[in-house]
């Protein structure tokens, strides 16, 4: 049933819209051919607004004077009779008698039927086409563009057909009376003024609480009275009631959006759109204008931008239906919208130009006109991709597409380690993606609130504390009503939604979010998103809690190495080597005495390695004394140092932490690397150290990421243990590494005392 509904109306819709651009096509060609062309033009409801385009001619009108006759027909006469025309048989050349008030006083001027002319044709061509051709498009736009089963895609995609064909019949053939143009453009007239008020009732959506009560009784009232008013236009022509009742109708439609911006906040963003884009139609008639405030009166040619300008506004319905569809032909849509406002801005910048330049210097021909607004186009569009993100951002409210942002979340957080890279992510990508202006996210253990990992657009003392945070869980909502917070103090009433971050049921954080752009409204689509991020969010989190007490587990393992080695060497000193030098005193056998000063030496090495003892004499001196023990160890790789400096008194356990560093780097090149040569170099200073181990050997083959995590993860014990004691000094360690080109590893450490 519904398809064969749908069907119906595709057929319906295909067949007026084929009638309604054949009467477009006639009545253009008609006005613009077979319309006489008297070298002025003027409004035939009012006589004023006189336009001349006869330059020898020019001083025949005043421009306040008003028209009352023409060849003996009075435009009383004229506006009765819908079949009447002022010229009749008048041919190029003949001289009309034209009746006019000027000054409140009736005289006559005589004026010279010129026939065709360029200036005319321009005028009929640049006020004509624009308006009618664009809603032309604008309901095929409707038809196409949205859903079959939408609700506002009957109405309006006819709805605008109609308006097309209206404007083109106002625009110029119902002023001659062509083909009983004003006939059709009255009956058009009092359609339009019923579908305005039916389409604004329910757009972007009805009010629910008395939508049937208006559906059967307030809705056939404006049928009846769009009807007797179209028998009264058609009774009375020169009343034209149908252009009040447009007004009327047109008022009421702006209370009615007003309205629905007011009850419905849900539908704000689409309004907004509207309102944008209003703003922008208009802003070309502003422009012209405020130029003429300063007596920068601008011809024919800048009214062009006005007219292109205009169907912006019925544009901005459509845009605001699509408004957060993220399908290709709207995507599409919107790059086109963003390129005709572009064009519009150029033709309004280029015309206006051109005119001013009239004004102060000759006139300027066609050829000179399209190459300044070819340069002027030419120069401009080098900023048109940054004015298209403007108008997706700022106009039609395009957010980034939701998936691409997840994606990109989830991707960079898999490499987060740290609670200092989420709050980077929410402010570089998540917060300004989602056009966002207030968050805080709140890690919580054991019920308590640890700390705020990120903070957007707010003070210390307006985040909640844990007790209200409890009573946001109670409400078991995301989105909050501001009337459920009252129990918060006012400067904490911001949150517009709260998303507790839960990991096996253990609540682990909260994320709170409050004002967005453009209007605070949270959509349906944002709200998934932001669940998404938030699961996301915990799963880092939660990373990041266990990657802590690795991190805690790890320095503490130091620390006892550190503390054991000490021990062992002290207990080697102390007891192993005071025995053996004992032992050595009492024994006269040479070759006993020399195999026990072997022993001797090679447990003095070891303690130098479990103890290095010669850091009692500097960082310097203690890296020296390393090199000197590897080399007498090792006959391959030679190891020397090229240190500046002198010896100073640092932090032991610094001293100590760094020497491991460097004493793990040489040990790694001596094993791993197959190097000939390792360079210890650098610089020691009391507020700064830098530090480079350097060796040309293999390099290192598997890449992997130079985090503790990963290092672990891959048994890379050493250097695990070499990026875990530069954490623990707060010196930044780096490796730089490529295969068959050797390893750098370079250490800074500032002194932060």
């Amino acid at each position: 049933m519904q398809a064969a509904q749908k069907n119906t109306f595709n057929l319906v819709y295909l067949l007026t819209f084929s009638a309604v651009f054949a009467a477009i096509l006639i009545y253009s060609i008609g006005f613009l051919a077979y319309t006489p062309y008297s070298g002025f033009d003027f409004n035939p409801r009012t006589g004023g607004n006189i336009q001349v385009f006869d330059p020898l001619q020019e001083n025949v009108f005043q421009p306040d004077d008003q028209i009352t006759k023409i060849n003996h027909l009075s435009l009383e006469e004229f506006q009765k009779d819908l079949t009447a025309s002022f010229w009749g048989n008048t041919q190029i050349g003949d001289t009309i008698d034209i009746e006019i008030m000027r000054n409140g006083e009736r005289s006559s001027v005589n004026w010279r039927f010129t026939g065709r002319t360029e200036a005319e044709v321009n005028h009929r061509t640049l006020t004509f086409w624009p308006l009618g051709i664009a809603d032309v498009i604008l309901s095929l736009g409707f038809f196409l563009g949205l859903e079959p089963g939408h609700d506002h895609r009957r109405l309006i995609s006819i709805g605008i057909l109609l308006v097309a064909f209206w404007i083109i019949l106002i625009a110029g053939p119902v002023n001659y009376h062509l083909w009983f143009s004003p006939y059709i453009a009255t009956f058009l007239g009092w359609i339009i003024v019923a579908m305005l008020l039916i389409t604004h009732w329910r757009f972007p959506t009805a009010f629910k609480s008395t939508s049937s009560w208006i559906d059967t009784t307030v809705f056939p009232v404006i049928y009846f009275l769009s009807g007797i008013g179209m028998i009264a236009d058609f009774l009375i022509p020169e009343i034209s009631l149908f252009f009040t009742g447009i007004k009327i109708s047109a008022f009421i439609s702006t209370i009615l959006l007003i309205a629905h911006y007011i009850i419905q906040e849900e539908n704000r963003p689409r309004l907004n759109i509207i309102a944008k884009l209003f703003a922008i139609a208009i802003l070309p008639s502003l422009t012209i204008i405020t130029l003429n405030s300063f007596n920068l009166t601008l011809d024919e040619h800048a009214n062009f931008a006005v007219y292109l300008a205009i169907p912006l506004i019925p544009t901005g319905y459509l845009f605001a239906l699509w408004h957060n569809s993220d399908k290709r032909h709207v995507r599409i849509a919107n790059r086109l919208l963003a390129a005709y406002i572009f064009i519009v801005l150029i033709i309004l910048i280029s015309l206006s130009i051109v005119d001013l330049l009239e004004l102060t210097q000759k006139d300027i021909d066609s050829v000179e006109i399209l190459s300044l607004m070819g340069l002027i186009g030419l120069i401009a569009s080098l900023g048109f991709n940054p004015f298209q993100r403007m108008i997706g951002k700022y106009i039609l409210d395009v957010l980034v597409a939701v998936p691409d942002v997840l994606d990109s979340y989830k991707d960079i957080l898999q490499n987060t380690q740290d609670t200092a890279s989420i709050s980077s992510l929410m402010g570089s990508l998540i917060i300004p993606a989602l056009r966002i202006r207030q968050s805080a996210l709140i890690e919580i253990q054991s019920g308590q609130v640890i700390r705020v990992l990120d903070i957007r657009g707010l003070l210390e003392d307006q985040i909640p504390d844990t007790e209200e945070i409890h009573q946001l869980i109670k409400l078991n909502k995301t989105i909050l009503p501001h009337l459920n917070l009252r129990f918060l103090q006012p400067q904490k009433r911001w949150v517009r939604v709260f998303l507790p971050l839960k990991f096996d049921q253990e609540l682990i954080g909260v994320w709170l979010l409050g004002r967005r752009d453009p209007n605070d409204y949270y959509e349906d689509q944002t709200v998934q998103a932001l669940e998404t991020i938030a699961r996301q969010t915990t799963i880092a989190i939660i990373n990041h809690q266990k990657s802590i007490r690795i991190r805690s587990l790890y320095e503490a393992n130091i620390n006892r190495n550190e503390v054991e080695r000490a021990n062992l060497a002290r207990e080697l000193h102390d007891d192993a080597l005071n025995n053996l030098a004992v032992l050595q005193r009492e024994f006269n056998d040479p070759q006993l005495i020399g195999s026990l000063r072997n022993i001797i030496n090679s447990l003095r090495k070891t303690i130098q390695g479990l103890r290095p003892e010669m850091l009692s004499y500097g960082l310097i001196t203690a890296l020296q004394d390393l090199a000197d023990m590897l080399n007498e160890r090792n006959e391959c790789p030679t190891v020397t140092v090229e240190l500046q400096g002198k010896p100073i008194a640092l932090n032991h356990n610094t001293e100590l932490h760094i020497f491991r560093i460097m004493q793990q780097a040489c040990e790694n090149a001596i094993e791993h690397a197959q190097a000939n040569l390792i360079k210890i170099e650098g610089e020691i200073r009391e507020q700064s150290i830098h530090l480079r181990v350097v060796d040309d050997g293999v390099g290192i083959l598997e890449k992997m990421p130079l985090n503790l995590t990963a290092l672990i993860q891959n048994q890379h014990f050493g250097l695990a243990g070499m990026f875990e004691r530069a954490n623990i000094i707060n010196a930044k360690l780096s490796v730089n590494s490529d295969p068959g080109n050797g390893t750098e590893i370079v250490l800074n450490w500032p002194n932060q005392d």
